[in-house]
C-alpha cells in the first residue's frame, strides 16, 4: 500500500498525521518506510530527535530525493 499525505497549506497537521501513521502501523508489524519531502523537514527532524533519544520503534525516512530512484518510477509500480 502506498500512502501519501499532503496539502498545501501548512499547520495543517500533516507531518503529525504522517508520522503517527507510520508508528502505529510499524507496531501493527507493517514494514513501512517515510518520505519527508517537505521543504521544512519538519518529519526529518523529529526522526532525528527520536533516534538520539533512542525510542522504539525505530522509523525508517528517506528524503525527497527518493522519490526520484527507479523503484518509485511508474514503469515499475504494480497496479
Amino acid at each position: 500500500m502506498i500512502t501519501m499525505v499532503g496539502s498545501l497549506k501548512g499547520g495543517s497537521g500533516k507531518s503529525t498525521l504522517t508520522f503517527n501513521l507510520a508508528l502505529w502501523l510499524i507496531r501493527a508489524n507493517r514494514r513501512v518506510l517515510v518520505i519527508d519531502a517537505d521543504p521544512q523537514a519538519t518529519l526529518s527532524d523529529v526522526v532525528d530527535v527520536r533516534r538520539e533519544e533512542g525510542f522504539q520503534p525505530p522509523v525508517e525516512l528517506m528524503g525527497s530525493t527518493a522519490l526520484a530512484e527507479p523503484h518509485f518510477s511508474a514503469s515499475t509500480t504494480r497496479r
